[in-house]
């Protein structure tokens, strides 16, 4: 039996990138404040935007009478505080790092 693996080659970006990603992360994140927030031009708060979805093949009624099934929320907001004035595109940030809503679902 032959068994072939196909794992993509991951090569080491080379270092002046990585000191250019550096650079702008740091320049985001050194004074951000994840406990702050967004707001656009002085105050106005920036419009969240939920998208609340339901994944109709995946329900189960039990025999209890209790209907389960999968659902999706996605959050979208621009964070004004973000932009980036660099020839850099985009940079990955751990989300635990940014402001999020402070959002509660229950069901009445």
């Amino acid at each position: 039996m032959c068994f072939f693996s196909s794992v993509p080659a991951v090569l080491p970006a080379p270092q002046h990138v990585k000191d250019d990603l550096s650079r702008v992360y740091h320049q985001l994140m050194d004074s951000y404040d994840r406990e702050v927030m967004p707001t656009v031009n002085g105050g106005r708060k920036d419009p969240l935007e939920v998208k609340f979805g339901v994944a109709a093949i995946c329900f189960d009624l039990t025999a209890d009478g209790i209907l389960k099934g999968e659902t999706w929320l996605r959050w979208v907001w621009n964070d004004e505080r973000l932009k980036m004035n660099t020839d850099v595109s985009s940079i990955k940030v751990n989300p635990s790092k940014l402001w999020r809503p402070d959002i509660t679902l229950y069901n009445r």
